[in-house]
C-alpha cells in the first residue's frame, strides 16, 4: 500500500510524524511518501520512508496559502492509496483534495487543537470559540 503523509507545519523528523506515523509504517512493508517542508528540497529515502522536500515558508501568510498548495499539488502527483495530514491548514481543503486523488484523506489530530485556537493571538478573539 502507498501511504502519502502530508504536513506543511511540523518539523520532517518530528516523532511523531516521522517516527510514529512514516518510518513505523515503511517498517511494516509499506510504501511511505512524506511531503513536507524543509531544509534540503528534493527527494531523498531516510529509514525507508520517501521524503518530498518542499521549499520553507517565509512566513505564516506563505504557509497557509503556497505551501498547502505545494504540498496537496505533490502529494496529489503521488497517487497513493491512502493520505494522512497533520495539520489544521488542510481541513478546508480535505474534501475537494480527496475528490482529486479517489483515494481516503485522513485527518490526524494528535494535537488539542481546540485549547491551542483560545491562545493564538494572530486568530482573532471572536474565532477563538470553535
Amino acid at each position: 500500500m502507498r501511504i502519502v503523509q502530508m504536513s506543511s507545519v511540523h518539523y520532517w523528523r518530528d516523532t511523531r510524524v516521522f517516527l510514529k506515523m512514516c518510518a513505523s509504517v515503511a517498517a511494516a512493508g509499506h510504501e511511505v511518501h512524506l511531503v513536507v517542508p524543509r531544509e534540503e528540497t528534493g527527494v531523498e529515502t531516510v529509514d525507508g520512508v520517501v521524503v518530498h522536500g518542499l521549499p520553507l515558508p517565509a512566513n505564516r501568510r506563505e504557509r497557509m496559502f503556497g505551501t498547502v498548495k505545494r504540498v496537496l499539488d505533490t502529494a496529489a502527483e503521488l497517487q497513493g492509496d491512502l493520505y494522512q495530514f497533520h495539520d489544521p491548514e488542510f481541513l478546508l481543503q480535505a474534501p475537494g483534495f480527496q475528490s482529486r486523488v479517489g483515494a481516503p484523506v485522513v485527518f490526524a489530530s494528535h494535537d488539542g487543537y481546540r485549547l491551542q485556537l483560545q491562545y493564538k493571538h494572530w486568530v482573532p478573539a471572536r474565532g477563538r470559540q470553535p
